[in-house]
């Protein structure tokens, strides 16, 4: 389920999708939107454009277009007999509503990777209890899932392109300086979309408390979002506008973590697993981040960076204050932070687990192995396709499913 903007979801699709194995899998990405189309063009990626109808039914809201549903079901199925298709893979949960039936009716296995936790309601619809075969990109959306649905799974950490993603070798200024920013100053960020749980308005009261004794401290935001206005409203009431910056959406968010941000920050209460925390850390630079969810597994306290109590704005300003201050601290952190990424988080073994557990998926299916967990489903086995082994994926939008 494609959203306008290429953000976490999306680029976990993207990473694996440049990695996976050329002589395994030929993939075909189904999807909504047009956010991802030059990507995948760039990588030679075949594309359907289709319409996902979500249905959904609750006490705040309520979606049911069912002969949508109906109508894109035909058509992906279609396609998927057309392109002898062994693997049906839902990037994220809301995809597999679509992606449980598809694969059941065509007698293949269905891999979920799972990027954020979602409430029980949601878990129903998506029909992800019968998904035999999940992939958690943290442990904190991991534990969420399986205590709602019981399902296991395997936790695989997205990982971030070293090669691409590094600090720059000299910094250039034209980017603060085209954004207002002096080239002494220190500048905090936040990458990410302007929504309250993002704790924006947290960041901007820290940010007010330290801008009080640290005159050179200048604060990015980077994204857009239904917050953006009343955020902007808020810095100025807190006599910090001139020093808050907002970029709006950034299609790429490299040059500002190279050329422009000293320190991320990102005091979000609800992350899947927080991946431009490792992408800051690429680039050299250290994270404040709430010691919560997804987050915490990103970040070595006091070694890649600091775990900051969730929504207290003067834990916040403490910390901001302390990497403000002592700027050894911060390039400590930062190195550190660049060697923690390269380690543990590169974008290839993302890529090769996923593949490795896609295969099971596969062979287990051509075993004659019974599909779905409860026993309620009687899967039929599929006839071995000829050529190649081909991918299936739907891509779902960040931050929220």
């Amino acid at each position: 389920h494609g959203g306008t903007q290429i953000r976490g979801s999306e680029r976990v699709l993207l990473d694996l999708l440049r990695n996976i194995p050329p002589e395994s899998f030929h993939p075909v990405v189904a999807m909504q939107g047009e956010a991802l189309l030059g990507s995948l063009a760039e990588r030679g990626i075949a594309v359907e454009r289709v319409d996902f109808a979500e249905l959904v039914i609750s006490n705040t809201e309520s979606r049911f277009p069912f002969g949508r549903y109906l109508r894109t079901f035909a058509r992906l199925r279609r396609m998927a007999r057309q392109r002898q298709v062994t693997l049906v893979l839902a990037n994220g949960g809301a995809p597999c509503q679509m992606g449980v039936p598809l694969a059941a009716s065509l007698g293949v296995p269905l891999v979920c990777i799972m990027h954020h936790p979602a409430p029980r309601k949601f878990q129903f619809f998506w029909l992800t209890r019968l998904v035999r075969t999940m992939v958690y990109v943290s442990e904190h959306t991991a534990q969420h899932t399986r205590r709602l649905i019981g399902a296991g799974g395997a936790v695989v950490h997205p990982g971030v392109d070293v090669a691409r993603m590094r600090p720059a070798e000299l910094r250039d200024p034209s980017l603060r300086r085209g954004a207002g920013i002096p080239d002494d100053a220190i500048v905090f960020g936040q990458v990410g979309a302007l929504v309250a749980y993002k704790g924006q308005s947290t960041l901007i009261e820290a940010f007010a408390d330290l801008s009080s004794d640290v005159s050179r401290a200048r604060l990015v935001l980077i994204g857009d979002g239904a917050e953006a206005d009343q955020l902007r409203t808020f810095a100025t009431t807190l006599g910090v506008g001139d020093r808050v910056v907002f970029t709006g959406f950034v299609p790429d968010v490299l040059p500002w973590l190279q050329h422009v941000i000293d320190v991320n920050v990102l005091p979000s209460s609800e992350e899947g697993l927080g991946l431009v925390t490792l992408e800051a850390g690429a680039c050299g630079v250290p994270t404040i981040g709430a010691d919560a969810t997804g987050i915490r597994e990103t970040i070595i306290h006091e070694r890649t960076g600091l775990l900051v109590t969730p929504g207290s704005r003067a834990a916040l300003a403490e910390c901001m204050r302390a990497l403000a201050l002592d700027s050894s601290k911060r390039c400590a952190m930062g190195a550190a932070a660049r060697q923690h990424v390269e380690q543990s988080f590169p974008d290839t073994s993302f890529a090769e687990r996923v593949s490795r557990i896609m295969r099971d998926a596969i062979d287990e299916k051509r075993t004659g192995i019974a599909f779905g967990r409860s026993g309620r489903w009687s899967w039929p086995r599929p006839s071995a396709p000829s050529g190649a082994m081909t991918a299936a994926a739907t891509n779902a939008s960040l931050g929220q499913r």
